[in-house]
């Protein structure tokens, strides 16, 4: 990690998951997406947040959770990743300080959305999850669930010049004050992983520990076929 650091005069690591919300690259889509939310919490409304696995979600409520005034509001976050359903249901009405339910629309339906007090609801739910969510919650028995949720939000893929903007970004947040990516690099980056940012993540530190081996003082798309090569199934 030192040899990375001091080969291309990073102050950390320029892919690291580990960044704060307030380096966080920001398209306008981002951006549109914070300001939904912030309007759904401040309304005391609920939304979703749909999007590709590594598009950005979570960063997107890392940067809500920062950006809310502290004192005023009280963030819950429950993830449904490795639990099963009835540990998730349990985690939501603990954090809640609610009873537990045995499923999660009638946790929503009879509970969240009518904890009210003088008609105004108290609580915001921020659904967010993979794209079929939105389909989920087409089906009959969520539609009434899915009628109250006013505010949907999708994040997109970044296009080409997106990546190409990100990775510089990045490279920038880490001490990197020249372009080590060529052109036609981001531009084969962009192609093979989609616009997702985890899949560019992964994809430029593989080019990095390449480019460190070989020496190449700048990555071009050859340094990335290599890369796409090493990285195997990550993408």
């Amino acid at each position: 990690m030192n040899r990375l650091l001091s080969t291309f005069g990073f102050t950390r690591p320029p892919f690291s998951k580990d960044i704060s919300p307030s380096e966080m690259f920001q398209t306008d889509q981002f951006q549109e997406a914070m300001l939904g939310l912030k309007a759904a919490i401040e309304g005391r409304t609920s939304a979703v947040v749909t999007g590709d696995s590594g598009s950005g979600k979570t960063c997107l409520i890392r940067a809500l959770e920062q950006d809310l005034p502290q004192g005023r509001y009280r963030l819950h976050y429950t993830a449904n990743a490795t639990v099963n359903r009835r540990d998730f249901y349990r985690q939501i009405s603990i954090g809640m300080g609610l009873e537990a339910h045995s499923s999660f629309a009638a946790l929503y339906s009879t509970v969240l959305l009518n904890f009210e007090k003088d008609s105004k609801p108290w609580l915001s739910l921020i659904l967010v999850g993979l794209p079929d969510l939105r389909e989920t919650l087409r089906r009959n028995l969520l539609a009434s669930l899915a009628a109250r949720i006013p505010i949907r939000l999708q994040l997109s893929p970044l296009d080409a010049e997106q990546v190409k903007l990100y990775v510089r970004h990045r490279m920038n947040a880490a001490g990197c004050r020249h372009d080590i990516f060529s052109d036609d690099a981001l531009l084969l980056m962009s192609k093979a992983t989609g616009g997702i940012l985890r899949r560019v993540d992964v994809l430029g530190d593989h080019c990095l520990a390449i480019a460190m081996k070989t020496k190449a003082g700048v990555i071009d798309a050859t340094v990335v076929q290599k890369a796409l090569q090493s990285c195997g199934e990550a993408l």
